[in-house]
């Protein structure tokens, strides 16, 4: 006996608007995130946009990629030296910048804490993100979503801009939205610390969504 197939059905991958974004942490986990053949160390995170409501539901994976290939334009220059599962704790330094933003707007600390610890704190907190579109290298017309910048809840009313991406390799900024309307949600209460040593990275796989 057949079914009635409902209206609305979504894409597989939606791609997200621009704008400033809510999202909800699901998880965050470590791993290779190259593709076979070519790993690179880094952490992953899985999200789900639930304001304003044109966005809720949608889902992203942000990739913060740690390792450095030895094809990086940093070690071609020598400035740096090819380290793609970070064996050496320098390569940490020079590249968890963009994950400490992120970790800082949902309101955790990174620094000093064992990597576990810190995916257990950020698990279910909410965070603001600005949403802009690039151009695809190889298609200019393609565009993916990006995110250029992480805010605490509060600073900013979730909104979305729909700006078109330049044709120029160039980006669709969302513009500044006005004054929060709330507060933040109170964060929840760090877990005790988990033991020290990080284990040899899984595999996470290739890219799965046009995020």
């Amino acid at each position: 006996m057949g079914f009635v197939i409902p209206v609305g059905i979504k894409e597989p991958f939606e791609k997200l608007p621009t704008g400033y974004i809510v999202f909800n942490i699901d998880k965050v986990t470590e791993g290779d995130l190259g593709k076979e053949g070519d790993p690179v160390y880094g952490f992953l995170a899985d999200l789900t946009a639930e304001e304003p409501s044109e966005v809720t539901g949608i889902t992203k994976e942000e990739r913060f990629y740690l390792g450095i290939r030895p094809t990086d334009k940093r070690v071609q220059s020598g400035r740096a030296t090819a380290d793609p599962m970070c064996e050496q704790e320098e390569t940490l330094k020079a590249t968890l910048g963009r994950f400490k933003a992120f970790a800082a707007a949902a309101g955790v600390e990174i620094e000093g804490k064992n990597s576990d610890v810190v995916f257990s704190e950020l698990q279910n907190r909410k965070v603001v993100a600005k949403v802009s579109h690039t151009v695809g290298r190889d298609n200019p017309e393609q565009t993916f979503a990006q995110v250029d910048r992480w805010l605490p809840m509060g600073t900013v009313e979730p909104h979305v801009t729909e700006e078109a991406a330049k044709h120029q390799g160039g980006k669709a900024p969302a513009t500044a939205g006005p004054a929060p309307a709330r507060a933040a949600a109170p964060a929840p209460a760090p877990k005790a610390a988990a033991p020290t040593g990080r284990p040899t990275p899984q595999r996470l796989g290739a890219r799965t969504a046009n995020a």
